[in-house]
């Protein structure tokens, strides 16, 4: 082998941010296995989707030329399906192609398990699927084994059974990018920011707070952060259903890493208001002032129950708040949406 082309075709977000930094490492071992140049070019586009709900290989042809050696790699945020069992990467040796999932990575070790499968895809086509398994594993990892399925004509790799379904919810919600989200919900945030700003200077709340045991106010956290979670998910129909008996572990799958998602999202913008109020209570709130409200000598402990009672306050009228805002961002959330957008994108070339 002269020299070694792959093009990787990745979706937007974390598949693109995750394979740009294995790349090199990737590279390097590829040269050092063929003992040939080797280049990986990395693409960033939304991979589009069939009718049949099938990827759409046809992306491919943009960027095939005469060169024989060139291979594909797509690289997406959607989970993948076969016979109930979820698929981390599929080869198509006489196409040059595989299909690599990365919710199906998992969250910890994300990017040295992506390293691991690319180079295992690279060798199955590069081979032409006569190899019957990966290449080596780097240490203190283990790859599972490539399997022919003779239904489809293609080589899979299937996700190991241990810890299966929580490792690919942990990946779908990191695919969902809550960080991200957050701050693009500017309505939620200047309506958390205000609401949670009146715990403040009103001392009906400070003694509210004061009376209140520490079960309590956590009860009263957690029940916002759900409730709100909750409302957002109804308010802006992120829940899927499905009549499709093949659908379900998907949509079951779906549902889950939304409600995580939305989660923790309420728990990142309750987090903050909670650390924004304490900061603004302890420059505002003399203590002297509060001893009066309250009686006793204040201490740290007081601005925090105050802090906290307030953020829950502000929560609340965040997620009430976040109708206001463009309801494509909250909708982004979820893979349901996501995927019915690559379904559109085709519609619309067609």
């Amino acid at each position: 082998m002269e020299h070694l082309e792959v093009t990787v075709i990745a979706d937007p977000g974390m598949p693109t941010r995750l394979v740009n930094r294995v790349k090199e490492r990737v590279q390097d071992r590829l040269a050092a296995r063929y003992r040939a140049p080797v280049r990986i070019t990395v693409s960033t586009e939304l991979l589009p989707l069939d009718e049949d709900a099938a990827f759409d290989t046809s992306v491919i042809d943009r960027y095939a030329d005469d060169d024989a050696s060139r291979l594909f790699v797509l690289l997406t945020e959607i989970p993948r399906y076969r016979d109930a069992t979820i698929l981390l990467a599929e080869a198509v040796p006489e196409r040059g192609l595989a299909v690599v999932s990365v919710p199906a990575l998992g969250a910890f070790g994300a990017r040295r398990r992506l390293a691991r499968v690319l180079l295992s895809c690279v060798e199955a086509l590069a081979d032409n699927g006569t190899a019957d398994r990966a290449v080596a594993p780097d240490p203190g990892g283990t790859l599972p084994d490539w399997r022919r399925d003779h239904a489809h004509g293609t080589l899979v790799l299937r996700t190991p059974k241990l810890l299966r379904t929580p490792k690919i919810l942990v990946g779908m919600v990191l695919a969902n990018e809550p960080l991200r989200t957050v701050p693009r919900l500017s309505s939620a945030l200047a309506a958390a920011s205000a609401t949670g700003a009146f715990g403040i200077f009103y001392n009906s709340i400070w003694q509210m707070a004061a009376h209140l045991s520490a079960f309590r106010l956590t009860a009263i956290g957690a029940l916002a952060i759900t409730a709100m979670a909750a409302w957002l998910m109804i308010r802006n129909g992120l829940w899927e259903r499905t009549s499709s008996a093949h659908r379900r572990t998907a949509t079951f799958h779906y549902n889950c890493s939304t409600a995580l998602t939305l989660l923790m999202c309420m728990l990142l913008l309750y987090v903050l208001l909670f650390v924004l109020i304490l900061f603004g209570a302890l420059i505002v709130i003399d203590p002297g002032f509060m001893a009066e409200i309250l009686g006793g000598t204040p201490g740290l402990m007081q601005y925090v129950e105050i802090a906290w009672l307030s953020a829950a306050m502000g929560v609340v009228a965040g997620a009430l708040g976040s109708g206001f805002d463009d309801s494509t961002d909250v909708r982004r959330l979820t893979h349901g949406q996501r995927e019915r957008l690559r379904f559109r994108d085709t519609a619309d070339e067609d």
